[in-house]
């Protein structure tokens, strides 16, 4: 669960953090399956260096106690303080809730709903910043993210802190490769596909409102030459020579949303 794979093939994910547990306890109670606490670290050991004990059952912050309510079903566990240091690989020092992800849906780009509106297609395999882009989605109001099959898993522990609790907020779909966007050119041609690029033209140059279609490259790698789109750079002073994903996107969505 600490991997896409493994939320993949489990269905389940980690999620760390006492704001980002009280949420999803008040919001998506369904989806919470077992809270993990840890036991009574006991005696310290001398022989060991004096580490803070991890959050017991007494120790449950007031946020996470008033919404345990609402998941009756709700299952609890005790884990020794080592074992559960282990599984908060994230370092959160907070309880933690695994939770069932949801089954997300395939885009199809046969229907022309698919793509009215603004809608935004992630390549990103980095789970940090995919959940920043998903942040950022939902802060400018995106209709739908189309996550392609390079992106990281949606729901990976780390995708889900930086999104900092919009995961579920905000609609997301399967989409195809990066690759097999090209082939998909008839559809994608009205909208035009935007590319977000280290070259092309000035962001500022592109319409803002209506429908749009962007896709945000992965970093390194970018955006494959032989994809056929309407590249777009945002304009950068001094020696920089490019933006974090999530702080491109971001920029690009305060553009098209500009009306």
């Amino acid at each position: 669960m600490s991997g896409s794979r493994g939320v993949k093939k489990h269905g389940l994910s980690v999620l760390a953090g006492r704001r980002l547990i009280a949420e999803c306890l008040a919001e998506r109670p369904e989806s919470a399956e077992l809270l993990v606490i840890a036991q009574s670290a006991g005696a310290q050991d001398p022989a060991q260096p004096e580490q803070p004990d991890p959050p017991g059952l007494s120790q449950l912050p007031e946020e996470i106690s008033a919404r345990l309510s609402t998941a009756p079903g709700l299952r609890r566990a005790a884990f020794t303080p080592e074992l559960f240091r282990e599984l908060d690989f994230l370092g959160a020092g907070s309880p933690l809730l695994i939770v069932r992800t949801p089954e997300l849906p395939v885009w199809n780009s046969e229907d022309p709903a698919s793509l009215s509106g603004l809608t935004v297609f992630l390549p990103l395999s980095d789970p940090e910043n995919l959940g920043a882009a998903i942040r950022s989605c939902a802060a400018f109001g995106v209709d739908r993210i189309v996550l392609l099959k390079e992106a990281a898993h949606p729901f990976h522990p780390r995708a889900l802190r930086s999104a900092a609790g919009q995961t579920w907020r905000t609609p997301l779909f399967l989409g195809p490769s990066l690759a097999q966007l090209d082939p998909m050119d008839q559809q994608i041609a009205s909208p035009v596909l935007y590319a977000l690029d280290l070259v092309g033209e000035d962001l500022s140059d592109a319409p803002p409102g209506g429908h749009v279609a962007l896709l945000v490259g992965e970093e390194g790698p970018g955006i494959p030459d032989t994809l056929r789109c309407r590249r777009l750079r945002i304009p950068m002073r001094g020696e920089v020579e490019s933006l974090n994903a999530g702080v491109a996107l971001g920029i690009a969505l305060y553009h098209f949303r500009r009306i």
